[in-house]
C-alpha cells in the first residue's frame, strides 16, 4: 500500500512540474530561434550607430549603409577596421571625411578572409575610428559600432575600402495614423567625361612615390573614378607639374629631373620622355606652361637648404623640356607657393619665406621671356603651399597649412589678379599639401594633409564667376598622398 502512494506522489510529481519543464524548454527553443543569426545578411549595431545592407565579397570588401546619433555634432572619420574579435584594433585603415548626425554613408572596408572563404559565413567586428568636429583637441575615439554575419559572395561591384560612395538625409513625417520616413540619396552615377584630371607621384607612407592616377571630370560635375596610369620615371614629391597641348610636365622633387609625356582619354601615350634636367635639385616650387614655353618659380634648393627666388623658363615641344633660361627672379625667396597662368602670364601666391605669406605677385610672359613681377593684391591670409588654380578668367586658392579658407580674385590675360573675396570654406582643416585643379566649371581638391593626418579625401564644388559653391566629396584618391600634383587636360 505504501509502495502505490509512492508512486501516486511520483507520478502527481512528475505531471506538475513536468509540464513546467516543458515550458521552459520551450520558451529557451524560441529564444534561440529569434536570436539566432540566420544564414543571410545580418549588421547588429551597438547603441548609438545604425548599420544596414552589409555585403561582402571574395576579396574581402565589405559594404554597408552606416549612420551615428552620438550627439556629438559632425565627426570627422579617421579610420575604419573590421576584425574577427572583439579587441580594440592597434591600426586602421586610412579615412578621412565628415559625417553629420542620422546622415546615411556606404562605406567599405576590408576584412581578414581567405580567398577560399566563398559560400562560407564571416563573422566579424566592425569599427569606425573618429573626432568630434565640436572638440577638435579631445583625443581621436574608436568604437566597435556593429558585428556582422554575412555570406561571403563573389560580388566585385566594389575595390576602395576607404570610400563613403553614397550620402542621403533621413526625413520623419508623422501623421495621425502613420510614421513614414524617406531618404534623398546622392550618387555618382553615370560618367560621361569632358576631360581627366592627372595625379602624379607624392609622399606616400613616408616614401618618394613614382604613381600616377587619373579620374574622368563627368558631364554632371563628379569625378568618375580613379584608375593607375604609366608611373613615372622616378619617386618624386614636392615637385610640381602642369599641362599644355595635351602633354604634362613635371619639374624637380628633390631632385633636377624633368619630364614630359602625352596625354589623352585619361591615359599617358607612350610613356615618360626625360627632358633637360632642372639647374639644381629644387622642391616646393610651382611650374606654370603657357604658349610653348613652361616657366618654374622659386621653392628650395635640396643641396642647401636654402629658400630660393630663381625662375627659370624652358621651351616645351611634345613631350621634350629643352634647355633652361634664367628670368626675373621672384621678388622674395619662396618655398611652398602656387603658381597659376592665365592666357599671356602667370600669378604666384602665397608660400613660406620662411614663415607663411599671403603675397601675391604677377608676371606677363611672351617668347620664353619673362618681364618684371608685380605685386598685385595680398590673399586675405598668409597660406603655405595652397592649392590654387584658375578657371574662365577667375583664380581659386584652397586651403594651406594654415586653415580651410578659399578665396577667389579675378585674374587678367596678363596674370594680374584683382581684390580677393572668402568663398565656401573646403570641409577639410590644413588641406596641405594637396592639389587643386578646375575644369567644366568645377573645382576639385586631391588628398594631401588634413589635421596632421596624410589623407585620400577629393571633394569638388561648382564655381560661378567667382563663386565657389558647396563642396560634395568624390570618389576617393587610390593612395594617402601628400606633397603631390595634378593637372587636368
Amino acid at each position: 500500500m505504501a509502495f502505490f502512494g509512492k508512486a501516486q506522489s511520483a507520478i502527481e510529481y512528475l505531471t506538475t512540474y513536468g509540464w513546467t519543464i516543458l515550458v521552459v524548454i520551450i520558451v529557451i527553443a524560441l529564444l534561440f530561434l529569434i536570436t539566432k543569426p540566420s544564414s543571410g545578411s545580418n549588421c547588429i549595431p551597438e547603441s548609438g550607430y545604425s548599420c544596414t545592407s552589409p555585403s561582402l565579397n571574395a576579396s574581402g570588401y565589405l559594404e554597408v549603409t552606416f549612420s551615428e546619433s552620438l550627439d556629438l555634432g559632425n565627426i570627422t572619420v579617421t579610420g575604419l577596421q573590421c576584425t574577427t574579435g572583439p579587441v580594440t584594433p592597434s591600426t586602421f585603415q586610412a579615412a578621412d571625411y565628415v559625417l553629420a548626425p542620422n546622415t546615411y554613408s556606404r562605406l567599405i572596408m576590408h576584412c581578414p578572409i581567405s580567398s577560399s572563404a566563398i559560400g562560407t559565413t564571416f563573422l566579424g567586428y566592425l569599427w569606425i575610428q573618429y573626432h568630434s568636429n565640436a572638440f577638435p583637441n579631445e583625443p581621436v575615439l574608436a568604437d566597435n559600432f556593429a558585428h556582422v554575419v554575412l555570406p561571403v559572395t563573389t560580388n566585385s561591384g566594389f575595390t576602395n575600402f576607404t570610400s563613403v560612395i553614397t550620402t542621403s538625409t533621413a526625413t520623419s513625417s508623422t501623421t495621425s495614423t502613420s510614421t513614414t520616413t524617406s531618404s534623398t540619396t546622392t550618387t555618382i552615377g553615370a560618367c560621361s567625361p569632358v576631360s581627366y584630371v592627372y595625379c602624379i607621384g607624392g609622399d606616400v607612407n613616408s616614401s618618394a612615390s613614382n604613381i600616377v592616377y587619373s579620374s574622368p571630370v563627368c558631364s554632371n560635375g563628379n569625378l568618375g573614378g580613379w584608375s593607375s596610369q604609366t608611373p613615372y620615371l622616378k619617386g618624386i614629391y614636392q615637385h610640381s607639374c602642369t599641362e599644355s597641348g595635351g602633354y604634362i610636365y613635371c619639374v624637380g622633387g628633390l631632385s633636377p629631373s624633368a619630364a614630359g609625356a602625352q596625354i589623352s582619354g585619361g591615359s599617358i601615350l607612350n610613356g615618360w620622355t626625360a627632358g633637360a634636367n632642372y639647374p639644381f635639385n629644387d622642391h616646393g616650387l610651382s611650374c606654370a606652361a603657357l604658349n610653348g614655353y613652361i616657366y618654374c618659380v622659386a621653392g628650395s634648393n635640396s643641396n642647401t637648404s636654402a629658400d630660393i627666388s630663381e625662375v627659370y623658363s624652358a621651351p616645351i615641344t611634345g613631350n621634350s623640356i629643352g634647355a633652361w633660361t634664367l628670368q626675373q627672379p621672384y621678388p622674395i625667396a619662396d618655398f611652398g607657393l602656387s603658381c597659376v597662368n592665365s592666357t599671356s602670364g602667370i600669378a604666384c601666391v602665397g608660400g613660406a619665406s620662411p614663415t607663411p605669406v599671403n603675397n601675391e605677385y604677377s608676371a606677363p610672359v611672351s617668347g620664353g621671356t619673362l618681364s618684371s613681377w608685380t605685386y598685385d593684391q595680398g590673399l586675405l591670409q598668409a597660406s603655405q603651399f595652397p592649392g590654387c588654380t584658375a578657371w574662365n578668367g577667375y583664380i581659386y586658392c584652397i586651403g594651406g597649412t594654415d586653415g580651410n579658407a578659399t578665396y577667389s580674385a579675378t585674374i587678367a590675360s596678363g596674370g594680374t589678379v584683382g581684390t580677393w573675396a572668402a568663398q565656401t570654406p573646403y570641409p577639410l582643416i590644413n588641406i596641405a599639401p594637396g592639389s587643386c585643379v578646375a575644369s567644366n566649371g568645377h573645382v576639385y581638391c586631391i588628398g594631401g594633409i588634413a589635421n596632421g593626418l596624410t589623407v585620400n579625401a577629393v571633394y569638388g564644388a561648382p564655381l560661378s564667376a567667382n563663386v565657389v559653391g558647396a563642396w560634395s566629396q568624390q570618389p576617393n584618391y587610390p593612395a594617402a598622398d601628400e606633397y603631390f600634383s595634378c593637372v587636368v587636360d
